[in-house]
């Protein structure tokens, strides 16, 4: 018989050690193999059931709407809810303010349009050459100066003059 050799003898023993881990193995295996087939059994019956339940309907059935409204019991209010307290208020008197100038001969400009999204644009036209000019707050239009841009007029500034043009 011949000798083995130390590496002869080791690969014997890994061997070995890898037949009882897999020996290992196959006995978990077959242990928890059941238990999972169960639970995967007892899902499916519970996931079953839930798609067999009957919906809630989406609107109220007709003998719902049938039925009389419940009772809601009477809202009693005090007559001092209503009653009207004169009490002195301080009037204060009206401010009086020029009255703003409307647009004449000395502004020939006409007001076509107005932008009011994002930067403020109005469209002003000249009678006269009849050329349309856009302009922003600020800007200037002949000896004018645009001061205010609102949905449909426009505030002009000459030598300290507010002159307004509306649509």
């Amino acid at each position: 018989m011949p000798d083995k050799s130390a590496a002869d003898l080791l690969s014997i023993q890994q061997l070995e050690d890898n037949r009882r881990t897999l020996s290992r193995v196959r006995v978990l295996f077959w242990i928890l193999l059941p238990i999972l087939l169960a639970a995967a059994v007892l899902e499916s019956f519970v996931w079953m059931k839930s798609i067999r339940r009957k919906p809630e309907p989406l609107a109220p059935s007709i003998d719902d709407l049938k039925k009389p409204l419940p009772e809601i019991p009477a809202l009693v209010l005090s007559s001092a809810l209503f009653e009207i307290k004169k009490t002195a208020v301080p009037v204060k008197p009206p401010v009086e303010t020029a009255p703003m100038q409307v647009a004449t001969e000395q502004v020939q400009w006409k007001l076509r349009g107005v932008i009011m999204a994002g930067n403020k644009r109005a469209s002003l036209e000249d009678p006269k050459t009849q050329q349309t000019v856009w302009v922003s707050e600020g800007d200037r239009v002949g000896n004018f100066v645009v001061k205010k841009i609102d949905s449909n007029a426009v505030l002009l500034e000459l030598e300290g003059k507010d002159y307004e043009i509306r649509i």
